[in-house]
């Protein structure tokens, strides 16, 4: 497909998921009006585009971009899928990817494995989401990305829809922190683990929180799907939830959460203890590993980001 036709492909899913904001029923919140959060989505596809933008044109090193890492290595794993359609299966469920003809395959892509012993990030889970939307996009960095906004887009609208019933009376003002915090708006736009933390996060808060109004089945399947999402892409970053999880509802009064809080307390207390007990001290010098690891990435880069501690 030549670059021009990806520009009437970007203008037609962009018009789709517009009028899908207008037509669904998920998006029908009382007291807010479709055409503000069809603008915020449209600002969320202007963030991502300028994100790509700068990845592509002032990061010229695609090596060193982690977007364009991730979506290199995804093509190589969507074209497996019309080379060996057994092996693709296997990459994707992450089942059987030892074997020897699947691993011939990966040995192509230069970032979809991390080390063996880094359990503290990784990029499998979102290579193969990418992988997947190649095949609606046309291989395409820029129309990924609008599906990305729209994916993370709901994400925020459930995080919103939850928090709402604490802000009856001032529902406008949750717009800010959920949709228009400038970082929140950048790098929850583009092929970055921050849009599927953004997305696990939000989806797991809103069952979290909609277990005040019916513990069902669905809330509690939703939720533990949100926690698999942010564990297979930052496993601290899901101990963390897990153990804020004790203080939710915020601002609800004990009577009111959803789960007694002497329950909870019992809960957190045994995972911490167990967690500790076998990965304590091995998870404590992976995550120092990582520190150490981010330190002489920025020194050797020089980066005017980092910060001397």
């Amino acid at each position: 497909m030549t670059q021009l036709l990806y520009i009437p492909l970007f203008v037609f899913y962009t018009g789709l998921f517009t009028w899908l904001i207008f037509r669904w029923s998920f998006f029908d919140i009382a007291g807010t009006r479709k055409k503000h959060l069809a603008f915020f989505f449209l600002l969320k596809v202007v963030a991502g585009l300028g994100l790509t933008l700068i990845y592509t044109y002032y990061y010229t090193d695609q090596s060193k971009a982690d977007i364009y890492r991730y979506f290199n290595d995804s093509k190589i794993i969507s074209s497996i899928l019309f080379k060996d359609p057994v092996a693709w299966l296997k990459i994707m469920s992450g089942i059987g990817t030892g074997d020897k003809d699947v691993f011939s395959y990966l040995l192509n892509t230069l970032h979809y494995s991390h080390p063996a012993g880094d359990l503290v990030t990784s990029n499998s889970f979102l290579i193969r989401i990418i992988s997947i939307l190649n095949y609606f996009s046309g291989y395409n960095i820029y129309v990924d990305t609008l599906f990305f906004n729209f994916i993370t887009f709901i994400g925020l609208t459930a995080l919103f829809k939850a928090l709402r019933v604490f802000f009856a009376e001032f529902q406008a003002i949750l717009f800010v922190p959920v949709y228009l915090i400038p970082s929140v708006i950048f790098w929850n736009s583009g092929l970055l683990k921050e849009s599927i933390l953004y997305l696990g996060i939000c989806f797991y808060l809103y069952a979290w929180l909609k277990g005040n109004e019916s513990r069902t089945t669905a809330n509690t399947l939703l939720m533990i799907a949100a926690l698999l999402i942010i564990s297979v892409t930052k496993i601290y970053v899901a101990v963390l939830l897990v153990l804020c999880s004790l203080f939710l509802p915020l601002g609800s009064s004990v009577t009111q959460l959803p789960y007694p809080l002497t329950r909870r307390i019992v809960i957190y207390a045994f995972i911490v203890f167990v967690g500790w007990y076998y990965f304590g001290e091995n998870f404590c010098e992976k995550i120092i590993y990582k520190r150490d690891e981010f330190i002489l990435l920025s020194l050797s880069e020089n980066a005017g980001s980092s910060l001397d501690s």
